[in-house]
């Protein structure tokens, strides 16, 4: 069976965190994410500081639910190509896979399409 890596990445738009999960092998586009948001202010990806204060997960451990914060969740298209995709599960060695209906269902995620190139 094929199953893709998905990364949970916490931007600031504006001063609005949103949280992007995609596969790993692409690269979130920070004008397509403000068009998709209809947002204005700069996008910028958070520090390892501030995703930990929002989330309540270190770097490489984000996972996209059971966050410390409230904070709107996409799901990339990226993650379609797979069955099954594995997600961070709160620390940086630990993972669970799950479908990508299961983790929207379990996010309350938005689908969208922010990213560019597959690897």
């Amino acid at each position: 069976m094929m199953y893709g890596i998905a990364k949970s990445i916490l931007f600031l738009v504006g001063e609005e965190p949103v949280m992007v999960v995609t596969c790993g092998d692409v690269k979130v586009s920070q004008s397509w994410l403000k068009q998709h948001l209809v947002a204005k202010g700069k996008a910028k990806m958070a520090d390892a500081e501030a995703t930990a204060a929002i989330t309540g997960f270190p770097l490489g451990g984000v996972c996209p639910f059971a966050l410390q914060q409230p904070v709107g969740v996409l799901i990339d298209a990226s993650l379609r190509r797979f069955p099954v995709v594995y997600i961070a599960a709160g620390s940086p060695r630990s993972a669970a896979p799950v479908t990508v209906e299961q983790l929207l269902a379990i996010t309350g995620g938005e689908p969208c399409d922010v990213c560019i190139g597959t690897g």
